[in-house]
């Protein structure tokens, strides 16, 4: 009959291939408003990382033509704990903020612990400046 059993490849029920493709864009207008007069002893090198930790998903597996690798559409409510965490090893300082959920108030948080810690220090001008920038 032509058939084997094979792993689905997932896709979520929101899933928008052009908000990918958008996504995908670099903004040149943000690139080339980096001050490029920074003297380099002048500049701390920091790390960032995000991690979701929670129960996984198993994998999907159904009957399919052989070949073929269909989509299928997995319910995927479970609960996560999230952590942001940013260090400076050079300086040996960061700070990290866990969480239950990600929203953009939480990355505004984690942003402005970032900035208590940051020397010279990331401003509120800063900020908005970026948030402006990300529209």
């Amino acid at each position: 009959m032509g058939f084997s059993w094979i792993t689905s490849r997932s896709r979520h029920p929101k899933q928008s291939g052009s908000a990918q493709k958008d996504f995908k864009k670099i903004k040149i207008e943000t690139i080339l408003k980096i001050r490029g007069h920074i003297s380099l002893k002048q500049v701390d090198i920091w790390f960032q990382d995000e991690a979701r930790f929670g129960q996984q998903n198993t994998t999907t597996r159904l009957w399919a033509q052989k070949g073929s690798r269909p989509r299928a559409i997995r319910q995927q409510q479970f609960e996560y704990t999230h952590i942001f965490r940013a260090v400076c090893p050079g300086r040996g300082i960061g700070e990290a903020i866990v969480v239950p959920y990600i929203g953009k108030d939480v990355v505004r948080q984690h942003l402005q612990q970032f900035s208590l810690i940051s020397e010279p220090s990331f401003s509120q001008h800063d900020f908005r400046e970026l948030r402006r920038h990300r529209r």
